[in-house]
This record gives structure tokens, sequence and C-alpha cells, in this order.
């Protein structure tokens, strides 16, 4: 069984891995990011449902207009693609800036989500019904949670990026030559993520030092922290969901 999950698991992340090494040649790279979204979109529904639908019974009547809300396939639907699509997009705009080093980490984060993964499978309190889409979602939290802060202190001890200046607007502006695609929207895209990334590794090296406020100091920090557990979060929703999508486990649920 590992070996088939690990199997579907690296598949994921060549999908990735494909991104990385080919987003600049055209437009048909755009199936990506689709495939990405429908993935992460399906997985997201998957909980969604069980979760509305419980909260609804627990604390609303059935005649009431928050009951008929949070039960509407329709809103759950529209709410689950567009999780899908933001999360794809984190995923994919994040991995453009990856190091070896980085690339590393997220192969070996996929042998701690196929760990958890199979741990969590072998809890038997959960309804049946809803294991399997509590199961994923749960070691997607908890996986994120770990790998976020070996991220960090990774990318702590690596080399900043080279078109770092002195000056913000001229980070910015050498940033936005580092990535470009011969497809129009995917380079709007990507060179919104660049100078965006730019600003926030500027704003990390070169004025971290000389901000006084603590609070500040530590609300810039937990933005770090939470950009890598989003990227992180979305990984392990693809992986949990390619390991779940394997014979064995379709069998197993059913």
């Amino acid at each position: 069984m590992f070996v088939k999950q690990l199997t579907l698991s690296v598949l994921g992340f060549s999908i990735l891995l494909f991104w990385y090494l080919t987003y600049n040649v055209n437009c048909f790279l755009l199936i990506i990011p689709m495939i990405l979204s429908i993935l992460l979109a399906k997985s997201t529904y998957e909980y969604m449902i069980v979760k509305k639908v419980c909260s609804a019974n627990c604390f609303f009547k059935r005649d009431s207009l928050l009951y008929s809300l949070l039960t509407k396939k329709v809103f759950i639907i529209l709410i689950s693609m567009l999780s899908g699509m933001i999360l794809s997009f984190i995923l994919l705009l994040n991995v453009l800036n990856f190091t070896i080093l980085d690339w590393t980490l997220l192969f070996i984060d996929i042998l701690l989500i196929i760990w958890l993964y199979n741990k969590f499978d072998k809890i038997n309190f959960l309804n049946s019904n809803i294991k399997f889409s509590v199961l994923k979602h749960s070691v997607s939290i908890v996986s994120a949670i770990l790998l976020s802060t070996v991220f960090l202190i990774a990318n702590l001890y690596q080399k900043p990026p080279h078109y770092i200046q002195d000056s913000l607007s001229s980070t910015v502006h050498e940033a936005s030559k580092q990535v470009h695609s011969n497809c129009k929207y995917i380079d709007s895209v990507t060179g919104i993520s660049i100078e965006i990334s730019s600003v926030k590794w500027w704003i990390i090296l070169k004025m971290s030092d000389n901000i006084k406020n603590t609070y500040l100091k530590a609300t810039m920090w937990i933005l770090y922290l939470l950009g890598n557990y989003l990227m992180l979060f979305a990984f392990a929703r693809l992986i949990s969901e390619m390991i779940y999508l394997t014979p064995k486990e379709n069998t197993k649920d059913e």
C-alpha cells in the first residue's frame, strides 16, 4: 500500500516540478492550475459539506434561512471552487521561488503526510461516512503546522534572494526581471507574485532590525508563517487527495 501511496504522491509532486520548469512556455500550461483547482476544490467540498451540515443541524432549525444557506449545495460548491482556486494559486506561485533545499523539504513532507494519513486512518471512532474527508483535512493541518516551522528555519539559514537591493523600489524592479512567461496571463500573475515576495523579503531583511515596536515585528513574522502555512496546507491537501485516490483507499472507503 505504501508504494502505491508514494507513487501517486510523487505524481502530485511531479506536477508541481513540471510547472516550475515549464510555466514560461505557453498558455497551455494553464491546464495545471485548472487540474490542481479541481482536486483541491473536490477535497474542500467533501469536508465542507460534512462540516456545514453538522453545524447547521446543531445550531439552526431546519426551516431557518441560515440552515438553508449552510446546507445549500450550490453555496458549498461555489465556496469550494473559490477555495480550490486560491489554494492552487498560492501553491503554484510559491514553488516558483523554491530552491533545491525547498524542493527537498517538500519531498520529505510527502513521507510525513503518508505516515500521518496511515496513522489517522487507524482511528476508528469516526463515522465511516465522514471519516476520509475529516482525515484528509486533519492530516493537512498537522503536516502544514510541522513543516511551516521547518521551512522558517531553513529559509533563515539560506542565502537571501540575489535581487534584494538597498531600496525597496530597486528590489521590486530587479525581482520583476526574474520571472517571464510567453503566456500573458501567467506572466501577469507570476510578475505580481514575485513582486509581493520581494517586498516580503526586503521587509524581513532590511526592516526587521529597525522595527522597535514588538507587536509590529511579531505581526510581520506571523504573516510570514501564515504564508508558509497556507502553501504547505495546499500541498498537503493535494497529496492527501492523491493518497485517497489509490485503489486500496477507494476499496476501503467503500
